[in-house]
């Protein structure tokens, strides 16, 4: 498929697209249209995420890390690129913590989905390279895993 001159596998597409309505949902039920990190840690409590579609999420991620060198590289630059907003210290210890699987499990919750916040926000704020996006499948699927899985 030819999107903006680009071309975009119809599969990468199709897991965009997933991936924008999951989130709809998730921020529509459990956020209440407003999703910010202090809300992630708010209603991390009441959400219950398979151990194993974390762990497929945080292999996608260590496979993007590969390509950024290492996962704080990762967390700054890619999660981060020039022009994103910043999230808080506390809020990229926690998505470290998640990538190395080495907090509790409430802790796990939050930093998954403070990841998946960044990769929705570089996406829908233009920051993802969409140069880039046909590399980026497993990591679009990985994170459809967790938000169909709440």
């Amino acid at each position: 498929m030819i999107i903006a001159g680009l071309r975009v596998y119809n599969n990468v597409v199709t897991e965009i697209g997933k991936f924008a309505i999951l989130w709809n949902r998730f921020e529509h039920f459990h956020c209440n249209h407003d999703c910010k990190s202090k809300v992630i840690r708010k209603v991390a409590n009441s959400i219950s995420i398979d151990k194993e579609k974390m762990n497929g999420f945080r292999i996608a991620l260590k496979h993007r890390i590969e390509k950024h060198g290492d996962d704080i590289i990762y967390i700054h630059q890619g999660l981060h690129p020039n022009g994103a907003y910043r999230s808080s210290d506390e809020d990229e210890r926690k998505m470290l913590h998640f990538i190395n699987n080495d907090i509790n499990e409430i802790d796990n919750i939050i930093g998954c989905l403070l990841i998946v916040q960044r990769i929705r926000n570089n996406m829908m704020h233009g920051l993802k390279d969409i140069c880039d996006l046909n590399d980026q499948l497993e990591l679009f699927q990985a994170a459809n895993e967790v938000l169909e899985g709440i």
